[in-house]
């Protein structure tokens, strides 16, 4: 899974999430008219194919703190961060 990245707008400090490429990691969404700058680069903590199994029971999220023990709990808060996976 491609690492997650942070991007703030300078212009009214709102900040976005993404999963991308390596390669693609200097390329921020849009806001305000302009291109949003990158503040953090964080790796991903889990591999969710095995979320919830014994080897794997879950993780504490970098973004709310909560324990996610399932793929749905990831994905739900996945939305409520914007963050959005890139492929």
């Amino acid at each position: 899974m491609p690492p997650l990245y942070e991007y703030k707008c300078p212009v009214c400090e709102t900040r976005y999430q993404e999963i991308k490429k390596i390669s693609e990691r200097n390329k921020g969404p849009i806001c305000c008219g302009g291109e949003t700058k990158k503040t953090i680069f964080s790796a991903p903590m889990v591999n969710s194919n095995f979320m919830g199994s014994t080897k794997n029971p879950g993780y504490v999220s970098p973004l709310s703190d909560r324990f996610i023990s399932t793929q749905k709990q990831r994905k739900d808060e996945m939305k409520e961060f914007n963050v959005v996976p890139k492929e």
